[in-house]
């Protein structure tokens, strides 16, 4: 799932979260991401390669994704570091990195009941 609310352009491409002198900012954000700890997700999912190529598509807030897996959730603690902006975190390897993660996970709405898989 990708998001974009556009108000105006901001002035500085290179640090997408900052206003303009209008207090108006861009934010293209990505919240549908998957850990290298879900089923058919590369291996290289980590924190690192999140962020570099959310750089790439040109995003500012990316998904965490699976926030409740332990081992995950481990590795979250250990390469995010807190970002000036409430709530957000940024990668502890590429500090300078306009790319700020929001801690994310996904609901499930399909469940059995008895011999049956329910979809909601």
């Amino acid at each position: 799932m990708k998001s974009e609310t556009t108000n105006s352009k901001c002035e500085d491409q290179s640090d997408k979260m900052q206003p303009n002198s209008n207090s108006k900012r861009r934010v293209i954000v990505d919240l549908h991401v998957h850990s290298r700890f879900s089923r058919a997700t590369s291996m290289r999912m980590n924190i690192d390669e999140i962020t570099h190529f959310a750089e790439t598509k040109g995003l500012t807030v990316v998904g965490t994704g699976d926030f409740t897996h332990s081992k995950w959730h481990r590795e979250l603690e250990d390469n995010l570091v807190g970002a000036s902006e409430e709530e957000l975190y940024k990668s502890a390897r590429k500090p300078h990195s306009s790319v700020r993660c929001m801690i994310t996970g996904e609901v499930c709405t399909i469940f059995n009941i008895g011999n049956t898989a329910k979809k909601i």
